[in-house]
């Protein structure tokens, strides 16, 4: 069983490849263009950008055997960058993800066996939409990031009519271990969990009323290399807790957690920035019936107190 993991040097994609040495994946080859977090951990890696024009002409020469999944990680991922830098997702996003089909599609077309595709979109393909979000809503992206998201998954559509097979994935807002805790335009509780900890106060851009729709990392790699999700095809699923909570009572959370008193609580409020999204919350349910009749149907989703009491404890042991 051969895996191709995309941004493997990301945090999901740590982790992803962390869950699936756990549970026995053996070759598992990562693809990136910044150095893996946890060299030890891949069977092979090659810093390779897959928005450079020439990435298909290398990667088909340095993995020439069958792959049976392609874990497609590598992205840009903030709303607020997309707006700023449209080119980062045009060139990664859209370009970057076309390349990786045709990839797959040159080895479908070789070994008569088409890798299957797992796609990590996002919950920007939402925009403002009215709440929950579903998988059969018409998406309505309110950001360049979220277009770009939507333009893979209507490319895979494409690698589908063409033999070959996919799961898309509705990331939701995630967290947890291996998060850049230096970049503060990408992962809302990451930046507030560093901003608490390393200054007693928030900055915020954006209203404190605004919602989010938080999930742990270990439940994400947990859901999506479990056989079960794996046997599914032509699916598009949400990966959400299916809670909201807002930008204010993240912030009560994450201090109390800190220990900085309630009433201690400093916020600094800057202003609105392009292709934000007011209120998120994520529709489980398609998830759950997916995994029904699986070990993992049961599982409990990490409780938002304790998966940020446990990704405090990670940052405590750096």
């Amino acid at each position: 069983m051969t895996v191709l993991v995309t941004g493997s040097s990301g945090f999901v994609g740590t982790n992803l490849i962390k869950q699936l040495k756990k549970i026995g994946f053996k070759n598992i080859i990562g693809v990136d263009k910044k150095p893996p977090q946890l060299d030890h951990i891949l069977d092979n890696f090659y810093q390779l950008d897959i928005a450079n024009e020439s990435f298909i002409d290398n990667i088909v020469s340095l993995i020439p055997d069958k792959i049976d999944y392609i874990f497609h990680l590598a992205a840009q991922t903030s709303s607020r960058v997309s707006e700023e830098n449209s080119y980062l997702d045009i060139s990664t996003n859209c370009f970057g993800t076309s390349q990786i089909i045709k990839f797959a599609e040159l080895k479908g077309q070789k070994s008569k066996i088409f890798p299957k595709i797992i796609f990590m979109s996002s919950m920007a393909i939402y925009g403002n939409s009215k709440l929950p979000f579903k998988e059969t809503m018409r998406p309505k992206p309110n950001s360049v990031y979220g277009i770009s998201k939507v333009f893979g998954e209507m490319l895979l559509e494409k690698y589908k009519e063409n033999g070959g097979e996919y799961i898309i994935t509705r990331l939701f807002n995630c967290y947890g271990p291996y998060q850049d805790m230096t970049n503060d335009k990408q992962g809302m509780l990451s930046i507030f969990l560093n901003q608490g900890v390393e200054f007693g106060e928030y900055s915020v851009t954006g209203s404190l009323n605004r919602t989010r729709d938080f999930i742990y990392i270990d439940d994400v790699v947990k859901i999506i290399t479990n056989e079960s999700f794996l046997k599914l095809n032509a699916t598009t699923l949400n990966l959400c807790s299916g809670f909201e909570i807002s930008v204010k009572k993240l912030i009560e959370e994450i201090s109390n957690i800190i220990d900085i008193p309630k009433n201690n609580i400093k916020i600094n409020q800057l202003g609105n920035h392009a292709g934000d999204t007011n209120r998120s919350l994520g529709d489980f349910t398609k998830l759950h019936q997916c995994l029904i009749g699986s070990e993992i149907s049961d599982f409990k989703l990490t409780p938002l107190s304790v998966g940020i009491r446990k990704f405090k404890e990670y940052l405590d042991g750096l």
